[in-house]
């Protein structure tokens, strides 16, 4: 749990925006269904762009990312909780993310995690001051799973957009930072594979 609390805080500190403090209440989330229709922050359609799938072996679960966009593989070898991250620029330095540019952290969360969980880590970051929910809403996908979405800014820098989803019995989030381009895309593409 603590693993995934310092995870949260160190991504919202990778980009730089200050909140207006104001809005630390949690706000109620509406509930719409989710056909998977990609928009972006501003309510537009994103547009569409060739997508490359990406099998993670260890869960049998994939996500599909914009062809051309640099991916960091994680080595899954005993890992309890790992992510992929992926993005519109080369991420070998991972330093901050450059203006316009996008990247994603597609979090596998340990099997013993549930979706309550999961949640409960945000809200304690909440609870404690390190992250502000700007924006929440639960979605219905057309599987019928629930899906719970975030904008998130962090109370020391940096802003983020995220999803929770269950795929396969197991919890994954996608977090976006920086222009957060494709971020409905990636998220609506998780899927169990046949395998």
């Amino acid at each position: 749990m603590k693993l995934k609390l310092t995870l949260i805080a160190a991504v919202l500190l990778i980009v730089g925006c200050t909140p207006d403090m104001s809005d630390i209440a949690t706000i109620t989330p509406p509930v719409e269904n989710f056909t998977g229709f990609a928009t972006s922050p501003a309510g537009t359609p994103e547009p569409a762009v060739p997508m490359t799938t990406h099998v993670d072996e260890t869960s049998g679960i994939a996500f599909d990312y914009p062809t051309g966009w640099s991916i960091v593989e994680p080595n899954t070898e005993g890992a309890l909780i790992y992510s992929y991250s992926i993005a519109s620029f080369n991420i070998d330095n991972r330093g901050t993310v450059p203006d316009g540019q996008t990247k994603m952290d597609i979090n596998f969360f340990s099997v013993d995690d549930t979706l309550d969980t999961a949640r409960a880590a945000l809200q304690a970051d909440v609870d404690s001051g390190m992250a502000v929910i700007t924006n929440e809403e639960t979605r219905t996908a057309a599987d019928g799973s629930t899906a719970y979405y975030y904008t998130i800014n962090g109370t020391l820098g940096g802003t983020a957009r995220m999803m929770y989803s269950l795929v396969n019995g197991r919890v994954i989030s996608v977090v976006a930072y920086g222009a957060q381009n494709q971020f409905e895309a990636v998220a609506a593409s998780l899927q169990k594979t046949d395998e």
